[in-house]
C-alpha cells in the first residue's frame, strides 16, 4: 500500500492565479465565444440592490429575479448571455437537452459603467 501523500496549501497568490486561468463565463454569438470580463465593486453592488428591491416587490407573484449565473439564450438574436439580472415569470422553459439555459426570461438588465440597459 502506497503512502498518503500530503496535499500542498496554496498561497493566496497561487489561488489568485488559479482563479483567473481559463475557466470563466463566456457569451456566445455567431459562432464565436467571447470571455465575459469581472464587475467593479459598483457594479456588483448595483445588480445586487437591484435584485434586492426586485425580489421585494415581485414576492409572493409569479415572477422571480435571478442574478448573473443563470446563463439565458435570447431568442431573437441567438445570443447565449449571463445577464447582470433577469426575471422570468412563470415555470421556467430550458434550451432542450438542459437544465441551465434560460428561454423565456421577462426581463433583462445589464450594467455598463453608468448605464442600466433594460431589454
Amino acid at each position: 500500500m502506497a503512502p498518503a501523500q500530503t496535499l500542498s496549501q496554496l498561497t493566496e497568490a497561487e489561488y489568485l492565479d488559479i482563479e483567473r486561468a481559463p475557466e470563466f463565463k463566456s457569451e456566445f454569438f455567431g459562432g464565436e465565444m467571447f470571455a465575459m470580463a469581472g464587475g467593479t465593486i459598483r457594479h456588483s453592488l448595483t445588480a445586487t440592490n437591484l435584485a434586492g428591491e426586485l425580489r421585494n416587490r415581485l414576492k409572493g407573484g409569479p415572477c422571480v429575479p435571478f442574478n448573473s449565473d443563470l446563463r439565458v439564450k435570447i431568442a431573437a438574436t441567438g445570443v447565449f448571455t449571463y445577464p447582470d439580472l433577469s426575471v422570468i415569470c412563470g415555470p421556467p422553459e430550458f434550451l432542450p437537452g438542459t437544465d441551465d439555459t434560460v428561454l423565456n426570461p421577462t426581463l433583462l438588465a445589464a450594467f455598463h459603467i453608468e448605464t442600466l440597459v433594460i431589454l
